[in-house]
């Protein structure tokens, strides 16, 4: 019963282990001190593997004036964390800070519509 106590914390302590080199290598965790507030409403990490940060961008538009930025979030980000070497944008669905609540009716209530007839 020991050995399965010894095994199971073992286990349990290198996960913790894992999981917090993990989040101290995150490039996600600079977004704030490389994008500007209203870059930071239309993107969000997607991954990171092998050195590549890809980063999810809302709109075509978005992707274009990133884009036009890459050479400087990269060389931002790189200085920040060693481990990026690359950056790519793809773009896809970004969820809106407040996606949990539920949407509030407009001032002024609903609009009767006249009945033609």
């Amino acid at each position: 019963m020991d050995d399965i106590k010894t095994t199971i914390f073992a286990v349990l302590k290198d996960l913790e282990t894992r999981k917090c080199r993990a989040a101290a290598t995150d490039p996600a965790q600079h977004f704030s001190k490389v994008f500007a507030k209203k870059e930071l409403q239309h993107i969000k990490p997607a991954y990171f593997r092998k050195g590549i940060l890809a980063i999810t961008v809302d709109s075509a538009t978005w992707m274009y004036h990133l884009s036009m930025r890459k050479q400087e979030v990269l060389r931002k980000l790189a200085g920040l964390n060693k481990d990026v070497k690359d950056v790519r944008f793809v773009i896809g669905e970004i969820e809106p800070p407040d996606a949990g609540r539920p949407a509030r009716p407009k001032a002024g209530g609903a609009k009767k519509v006249a009945k033609a007839g």
